[in-house]
């Protein structure tokens, strides 16, 4: 009871907060979110894998994983985001990679914008309101790309979420890497932070450096710094859009690349055991 009464307050704010701003985006939202919380409307969903098949599927096969987050889907509408300034040449690329059919790459989207948990006993605040305010905009980008016939993964299991409640999902993670030779391709400042390093289990990491903010303005140095590495490389890109572009690039020529975002990042707070506050957060996805 106790749980439903601060959902329904919580619920009321995020209501309150809306009619100060746009009163008609404020139903159309309400209704959106309403019909994909009811699994009862007939409404046709794109095939978007839950984590733990996400995962599974990165374990038992070789192919490439790129995932889009709300941060592509921004430039792929013409605006620019924190970590990168929005880039005509940057956008058209990505809007190809996400209609791509190509049986070497795994595409990842929110699985929450289509099939939401009301239940996530991680939702707080800050979740709550991107749900009302920010995923029906970006789901109406997606809407313009997906192929239903189309597999998707879940592309959120790489941060902070719902997902790090899965039952031993960095260890599932480590399995890809364990005693392989690893290139990651990140900023350095990231590793300098973090105190528990998730690919600390492969045989041996080399790292490619990339800017903190506009790596697509360095793209050709980066692409010639990896493919230095000899193939049998395991490629992880950790560069924002630009490594979507990376991981597209590379698997064209024979290279396994795997885009996981936050991963190193989210594995630092798991083990660090901070709380998903809203204020942390925040301070998660600022850019290093």
């Amino acid at each position: 009871m106790k749980k439903n009464i601060a959902r329904f307050i919580t619920l009321y704010r995020n209501i309150k907060f809306l009619c100060g701003n746009d009163l008609k985006n404020m139903y159309r939202n309400l209704i959106e979110t309403s019909i994909y919380y009811n699994s009862s409307t007939n409404i046709k969903l794109p095939n978007i894998l839950t984590s733990e098949e996400t995962l599974e599927i990165l374990l038992s096969c070789d192919k490439s994983l790129i995932r889009f987050g709300d941060g592509e889907l921004s430039i792929i509408e013409g605006e620019g985001i924190a970590c990168q300034k929005y880039d005509i040449n940057l956008s058209k690329r990505l809007r190809e990679i996400l209609k791509t059919k190509d049986k070497k790459f795994i595409i990842g989207i929110n699985r929450e914008f289509y099939y939401p948990n009301p239940y996530n006993p991680l939702l707080n605040n800050t979740e709550l309101n991107f749900r009302l305010f920010n995923v029906p905009y970006f789901r109406s980008i997606l809407n313009k790309y997906i192929d239903y016939e189309t597999t998707y993964c879940n592309g959120t299991i790489t941060s902070i979420s719902q997902d790090m409640i899965i039952e031993g999902v960095y260890e599932k993670f480590r399995k890809i890497w364990n005693k392989k030779e690893i290139l990651i391709v990140t900023n350095k400042n990231i590793i300098n932070k973090i105190s528990y390093n998730i690919f600390d289990n492969a045989l041996h990491v080399k790292y490619v450096y990339v800017p903190s903010t506009n790596a697509w303005d360095v793209y050709s140095y980066i692409y010639k710094d990896v493919i230095k590495n000899n193939k049998e490389t395991l490629i992880i890109a950790m560069a924002g859009p630009t490594a979507k572009i990376l991981v597209y690039d590379l698997t064209l020529i024979g290279y396994r690349v795997l885009d996981l975002g936050h991963l190193m990042k989210a594995y630092d707070f798991y083990k660090k055991n901070i709380s998903l506050t809203s204020n942390n957060i925040r301070k998660f996805f600022m850019p290093d």
